[in-house]
């Protein structure tokens, strides 16, 4: 605490404590899949959730016969747009707050894809 102030009061005056509470450090959490990304904050031990970014991917296919490579194609192409959506939107919204480094997961190889 940096300062000092005498007061008379019926109140405690707290407001120096807590601001000393205050996280210093806020990091940036993603989470991420094909066609969603849950975007938050972590802000010492809270965790607070900024918003979904989400666009359709079509899932997996394994019919297709003769036509299996272009629909892998074209999922891989959804994909890829859905990532470079997804970095736009979270580098805004990361941009805003004053972030120390960032958090990426996933269940699947997105994130691979994303980093």
């Amino acid at each position: 605490i940096k300062s000092f102030k005498y007061l008379c009061s019926n109140e405690f005056y707290l407001d120096p404590l807590i601001e000393s509470l205050e996280p210093k450090e806020v990091y940036g959490l993603l989470t991420i899949e094909a066609g969603i990304a849950g975007i938050a904050l972590l802000k010492g031990n809270h965790i607070e959730k900024i918003e979904e970014y989400t666009r359709p991917v079509d899932s997996k296919t394994a019919a297709g016969g003769q036509s299996a490579p272009r629909f892998a194609r074209l999922r891989q192409e959804q994909i890829t747009a859905f990532i470079r959506g997804a970095s736009e939107h979270i580098n805004k919204i990361f941009l805003e707050h004053n972030i120390s480094g960032i958090f990426i997961g996933g269940g699947g190889p997105t994130k691979l894809m994303f980093v």
